[in-house]
Parts: C-alpha cells; structure tokens; sequence
C-alpha cells in the first residue's frame, strides 16, 4: 500500500498532465508513466521507511503541488468572457423594463418594441401600439355584455427621462448648464470654466470681483429653437423674452448685436 504522500505526488502528475491539454492517445502514454512511477515508488517508499521525517516533507510539498495543479487546472477550463454576450444581456434588462404588446404600459410609461407607443385606453389600462384610434374596439370591449363602445382617450405616456443633478452655484456648469438655483444663468468665464449665477458684467462682478467673464450663456437654449443661421440679434431677442427685464443677463448678445449694426 502506498504511502499519502505517494498518492499525492501521483495525482498531481496526473492534473498536470491533463491541464496541459493532453487528448485521448496519449493517455496510454500517460498510463505507461504512471506504471513506471509506481515501480519507482515501491522503492522509494522502502527508502521512506528508514527515514520517516521523509514522508511530513513528502506531505507538504504533494499537497502544495496538488493545490497548484488545481488552480491551473480551473483556469485552464475558464471559459473566455464574450463581451458581445454581456452587453447583450444587458440590452435585455433594460428593454425587460419596458412593456410587451400585451401588457399593460400604464406604470413602464414604455414600450419594448421601438415603433410602438404607449397609449392610455382609460384609467385602468394603457397598451403598446403603432397607432390609436379614439372609436376602436378592441377584443376585450367586443366581448363584454353589452358591448364596451366608450373607445380609447389615446393619450401618449411618455417614459420619464432621467434629469442629471443640477449644477450648484459652487460647481463648473458646463457640463450640465441645469442650475440648482431659480433664474441662475450658466454664464461662462473662460475656456474651462463656467458658473451659475442670477447676471454677469464682464469684471467687478459681487461672487467674482477684479476677474474677467465672457458673459456669454454656456446653453442658450429659445422656443423655438434657434437654427444654425441665427443671427447675433437673433439671440439678443431671444434672450430678453427668455429673461425679460433681468439687467445682465443678456449682456454678451446686447454687445453683440449692436455690434454687428453699422457705425
């Protein structure tokens, strides 16, 4: 009978080997090996027993090489991750949020199919369709007793966007020029660096004094939209209706449409 050590030592071979990627001819190889080591260690466990502090060295290091096998063994076998596998998964979940054609979208405001909308039939259901018609009647109404004929509201329930945090009047505001407080304007000092404030003078401002600002709004946003050809004077005006009778808030585009008429 082999000693624990022996055993050890075997199986270690034997993981190693196998981790390597041996195939199936070569286990008789494998096989051959493990004979030849076990004449070996008839011989070496007949050593082992005129020296027995042998076999708690053997012990240690066979079961360190076991554990080493083992951890090779169970990286060898790890699966690659698949990338396109986890954000497909991902997609999943979030369109999982949203409802299907035959459930109720009154809550998900959302439908999972993208040409779909969430129409409100009445208080009680909302469903995800293409169109909607006030007078249609769908299954469920054709087969109550008497027939259901008040139609659909068609009201479209929009998805709640996610608003970002407001910008405090402490923070830079270029990124998200939504300040924190009412009629704070994010006006810009200079490139980096832009900030919520009620108006702007080009210098000598009370939350800034002695420092230089553009006074020019990081977003100016008008309704409707400005297009791309918009002049100067297009959005002084827009503005002054945006920020009626704020004295500096429309600084940078007074001084700019005044500049752009002739002397």
């Amino acid at each position: 009978m082999l000693p624990i050590d022996m055993i050890l030592l075997k199986f270690t071979v034997f993981i190693c080997a196998a981790s390597e990627g041996s195939d199936l001819g070569s286990v008789g190889t494998l096989s051959e090996n493990m004979q030849a080591f076990d004449e070996e260690s008839e011989v070496t466990e007949q050593q082992s027993l005129k020296a027995p502090w042998r076999n708690t060295v053997a012990v240690v290091i066979g079961s360190g090489l076991l554990v080493a096998a083992m951890v090779v063994m169970s990286t060898s076998l790890r699966p690659p991750t698949d990338v396109k596998k986890d954000y497909d998964y991902l997609v999943n979940l979030a369109e999982q949020e949203c409802s299907q054609p035959h459930e109720n979208c009154m809550e998900s405001h959302c439908c999972s199919n993208p040409e779909h909308k969430c129409f409100m039939k009445n208080q009680y259901w909302a469903n995800c369709n293409a169109t909607c018609n006030t007078g249609y009647q769908d299954w469920w109404d054709r087969n109550q007793k008497p027939p259901v004929t008040d139609g659909w509201n068609c009201t479209e329930l929009n998805h709640p966007e996610k608003k970002l945090p407001c910008s405090k009047d402490s923070e830079d505001c270029s990124g998200n020029t939504e300040c924190c407080g009412e009629q704070m304007i994010c006006f810009i000092k200079a490139d980096g660096w832009s900030n919520c404030n009620p108006t702007c003078n080009y210098t000598n401002n009370v939350y800034d004094k002695g420092q230089n600002w553009t006074c020019e709004h990081h977003e100016l946003k008008c309704d409707p939209a400005l297009s791309e050809n918009a002049t100067e004077c297009d959005k002084k005006e827009c503005c002054e209706k945006k920020y009626p009778g704020v004295t500096g808030a429309c600084t940078f585009y007074t001084d700019a449409c005044q500049a752009t008429k002739p002397a």
